[in-house]
Order: C-alpha cells, then structure tokens, then sequence
C-alpha cells in the first residue's frame, strides 16, 4: 500500500491542475447542457455566459500549456481534452487553438475574432514572464484570470 507520508509525492503539481481542468470542462459541459434543456430567457442568457467561460477556458488553458510539456507533439492530444466541446470558438478557434504550439500560433489562430485577440494582447506578456521563471516582472501584468 501506499503510506500517508508517500501520498504529497504522488501527483506533482501539474497532475492537480490537468484534474482541475478537466473537471472544470465536465462540469461546464454539462451545466450547458442543462441550460439548453431550459430554454427561454435562461437559456439565452446563461447560454451566453457559459460560452464566454468555456472560450476563456481554452485560452487559459492553452496559455499556460506554452512553453510546457503540453505544447509538444507528443502531449497536444492531452491539452485538446481539456478544451470544452461549445462556445463561441467552437468548432474553428478551439481547433486552430489545439494545433498552437507558440505565441505566434495562438495570435494567428485568434485573428478572427477580434475581442480575444485583444485578450490575448492584454494578457500575453504575464506569460512570457511567467515562462521565464521572472515572478519580479510578472507582478506588472494580468492573466487571463485577472480580468
């Protein structure tokens, strides 16, 4: 068996957060489909919020995918499962989002839709330090998750 002591040494801090997303686009995925099933005004209206979270949702997790082990070949089948299957990317942002592997993918892959690219401007250099392991130059910049 495993010893109580042993337990902290299991999962590494990546493994927590791969959990936490997915569990996050699960339960997404299905209050969406609970929404729908409403129809009407809360439909509408809840609808349009969950989209908007799904679609932050899959730049927040391709954003911090860059300049990780999930941004390789051989990985970008585990970051593409962590993506929500609606919003308002889905279907042809969240499949050019599942192929960047850069800055300069992920721009090109937003191009079409002009408030994330603005996003994207925003909040991209918190993570170019963050990639750095600069947490000084970090303090100046927002995530995706601060706005």
């Amino acid at each position: 068996g495993i010893e109580t002591s042993q337990v902290g040494g299991i999962l590494t801090k990546q493994d927590l957060e791969l959990m936490r997303a997915a569990l996050k686009k699960a339960w997404l995925e299905d209050f969406n489909s609970f929404v729908e099933a409403q129809g009407g005004t809360t439909s509408e209206v809840m609808g349009h919020m969950l989209k908007m979270e799904a679609d932050f949702r899959v730049l927040l997790v391709t954003l911090n995918a860059l300049n990780t082990d999930l941004s390789t070949e051989s990985k970008i089948h585990e970051r593409s499962a962590l993506y929500p299957e609606f919003g308002y990317l889905f279907p042809e942002g969240t499949r050019e989002l599942r192929k960047a592997v850069n800055e300069t993918m992920v721009r090109a892959s937003l191009e079409p839709y002009a408030k994330y690219l603005q996003l994207f401007d925003q909040v991209k250099q918190f993570y170019e330090a963050e990639s750095e392991g600069n947490s000084k130059s970090i303090a100046g910049f927002q995530s995706i998750e601060d706005l």
